[in-house]
């Protein structure tokens, strides 16, 4: 199991919990981005915008329930004027082996600072070695004065003991800590959340595609259009350059305030020079 302690909106809803996949599906993941921070941000709750794309139970008091016995879930999309149900598992894509060391490679080197030691096996930080003092030849002055001479009488190294047991199994720890640090996908090919603690974000993407015919279906898309697709409600896309010429940047600032005023979901993005014209 990717986390077997894995749950669908564990500790809430937030903006920080979509990371991107391999599917090249950012229009998607920025539109499930602004839904979750319509709600609020870092206060512990499931954002109303994302938890009504998940079909729920009743339990006795007549709360909700999302959580899923069976690993299957039921997404809704809005498509065809009405909302639509997508059933879909909890079962997620892999990378390949050797893909997947090659990420962790790259994620390595990334995070080393002034380490020259070599690369390090996938998943796992190296510690830099120390350098070695220089020996000094048999009869010269060492580095403190004293002649070197190679003792007779050396002794084993001592045993761990209790204290240096407990001590190996913290190292440990936290080499598998810096693990996950790194590799916060724990492997997945999909959208996902850090440590895949959470699978709302794989599970939105993976109805999304199912729908499409794939996850290749969603290479290419829009922000606006998969806002509309998950809230049901009539989008726009506004041309920041175009509508602020001339006497239209007055009204573009007043539509701007009022759809604030409103409670609009609103977000913004930036293109390359070669397409802002």
């Amino acid at each position: 199991a990717l986390n077997p302690e894995a749950q669908l909106f564990e500790g809430g809803t937030d903006p920080d919990d979509v990371y991107e996949g391999y599917f090249e599906d950012q229009w998607l993941l920025s539109a499930i981005s602004m839904l979750a921070a319509a709600g609020g941000v870092g206060d512990g709750g499931v954002d109303p915008q994302i938890e009504n794309l998940f079909v729920s139970r009743a339990n006795e008091q007549k709360k909700p329930i999302y959580k899923s016995e069976t690993g299957i879930y039921a997404v809704r999309i809005f498509k065809n004027g009405q909302w639509e149900t997508v059933i879909v598992d909890d079962f997620f894509p892999m990378l390949h082996k050797a893909k997947w060391e090659a990420q962790q490679q790259q994620k390595n080197k990334k995070n080393k600072r002034g380490d020259t030691s070599g690369d390090s096996q996938a998943g796992t930080p190296r510690t830099p070695r120390t350098p070695r003092k220089p020996r000094s030849p048999k009869g010269s002055p060492g580095p403190e004065g004293s002649a070197a001479s190679k003792s007779t009488d050396e002794k084993p190294p001592p045993s761990l003991g209790a204290a240096g047991r407990r001590k190996s199994m913290l190292d440990t720890a936290v080499s598998t800590k810096m693990a996950e640090d790194l590799d916060p996908s724990r492997g997945v090919a999909t959208a996902y959340s850090k440590g895949m603690e959470k699978i709302w974000v794989a599970l939105i993407e993976k109805a999304y595609a199912k729908y499409y015919g794939g996850y290749g279906s969603l290479r290419h898309g829009f922000v606006h259009q998969a806002l509309q697709d998950l809230t049901g409600c009539r989008t726009e896309e506004i041309s920041l350059l175009s509508a602020s010429h001339g006497a239209g940047k007055t009204m573009l600032w007043k539509n701007l305030l009022k759809y604030q005023n409103n409670g609009y979901i609103l977000g913004a993005t930036c293109l390359p020079a070669h397409l802002a014209d």
